[in-house]
This record gives C-alpha cells, sequence and structure tokens, in this order.
C-alpha cells in the first residue's frame, strides 16, 4: 500500500521501515516537521522498489542493507540509538530455546526487509547456513508464526522481540546471535539536497524518531 502526503513540497522523499504504524500515520507524522517535502510511505518492499522504478524521488528513508541494493542513491544521514548506529538480532522461538545446529532443518520468520531472493541471500549470510525463510512485511505479523507454529523461531531485532514480549500472551525465549544490522538511514540522489534534507531531520521529536528506531541522526 502507498499513501501519499504533500504541503507545498520541495523535494521528495520515499520511506520504508518496517514497523507497527501505519505508512500514513508515519506520513503525517514526518510531515508535521518536514513540510517541504512530499512524504511517501510504503509497507510493502516490492511496493518500495516499484515506485522506485517508476518515479525515483529526491531521498528515501530505509534500511542501509536495502539502501545498498539501490544504485543512484548515497547514504548521507545515519539513525544512531543510544549512540550505536546498528542493533543486534535474536533468534527468538517458544520455549524451549532453538538448537542452532538444527537451523538447515527449521523455516525461520522474518520481516521482509529486502525482497524475497536478496532476503533469503542476507538470511543464509547472517546465521552461516541455508534456511527456509517465512516472510511476513509487518512487525505484528511475526507473533502469529509462533502463536500458531507456523515457524518454529524468527529471526528480528532486539527492539522487535522486546515488542513481540509486550504483545504476546504466551513467553518466549531468545538466543544471540553475532548479527548486528545497521539503523535507519537517508540516502540522496543530489547531494546538493544534503543541507535541506538534514534540517528535517534535526527538526523531528522524540516521538517521530522512536517510530524509526532512532533517537539521534548523524550527518555524513
Amino acid at each position: 500500500m502507498m499513501l501519499g502526503w504533500s504541503n507545498s513540497p520541495a523535494f521528495s522523499l520515499y520511506v520504508f521501515y518496517p514497523s507497527d504504524i501505519r505508512p500514513k500515520n508515519l506520513e503525517i507524522r514526518l510531515s508535521r516537521h518536514c513540510q517541504n517535502m512530499q512524504i511517501t510511505a510504503f509497507s510493502k518492499v516490492r511496493d518500495f522498489k516499484r515506485s522506485l522504478k517508476k518515479k525515483p524521488p529526491d531521498s528515501i528513508l530505509t534500511l542501509p542493507a536495502l539502501i545498498k541494493q539501490i544504485s543512484g542513491y548515497s547514504l548521507t544521514i545515519q539513525g544512531s540509538h543510544k549512540g550505536a548506529t546498528d542493533e543486534a538480532y535474536l533468534l527468538v522461538s517458544r520455549p524451549p530455546p532453538v538448537d542452532k545446529g538444527a537451523l538447515p532443518s527449521l523455516e525461520v520468520g522474518v520481516v521482509d526487509l529486502l525482497g524475497r531472493r536478496p532476503m533469503q541471500m542476507l538470511i543464509n549470510r547472517l546465521l552461516g547456513v541455508k534456511v527456509r525463510i517465512k516472510r511476513v512485511t509487518k512487525v505484528e505479523d511475526i507473533l502469529p508464526l509462533l502463536t500458531f507454529r507456523y515457524v518454529k523461531a524468527v529471526f528480528i531485532s532486539q527492539k522487535d522481540y522486546q515488542f513481540l514480549k509486550r504483545r504476546s500472551q504466551q513467553p518466549l525465549v531468545s538466543i544471540p546471535t553475532r548479527v548486528r544490522l545497521r539503523l535507519p538511514g537517508v540516502a540522496l540522489r543530489d547531494k546538493k539536497l544534503h543541507k535541506e534534507v538534514s534540517e528535517c531531520f534535526r527538526k523531528l521529536d522524540s516521538g517521530s524518531n522512536a517510530l524509526l528506531g532512532v533517537d539521534k541522526w548523524l550527518l555524513h
């Protein structure tokens, strides 16, 4: 689903960041502080990629792992949280904890950050083994995978694990991994817009930043 918000925009921003907030609400929240931007948020990575090809925006806000796949854009603003620009990822399951050695025989749930093939390749590389994955588009859709035993485990960020624990009526256990992925960042097609875009993100309040999993933006 794609939704737009405009208030005499000078340049455009596409946003893809899987979370529990609806795209329209995210657009409205960001637009309060960035009135010179036309902001379009996406709930599915395939819609984000399709619109990038059809009508490339001036800037994009998403995870650096996805930005690396997109030609023509340079990461110029990096989000951080408590001084870190990346976050830990965990294997989460219902008790008992999954055996890492059994991963090749298991199906693992993930929030789709990159698209089908790129996401499969990323998970295989990060976990060091080939695993079958079941993708969902939203963080809140991860919990039913465990509740109804569609998968044995899910691979999610520390932040999303805390979200699941608040929502789950059943106990969950986690296994740490060595995986850390970078937090959302902003990439530009034209670096001449760096000043205008960075000013916008400096204006974001703590609540808006929290929706994106960050508390500060660092300029490159």
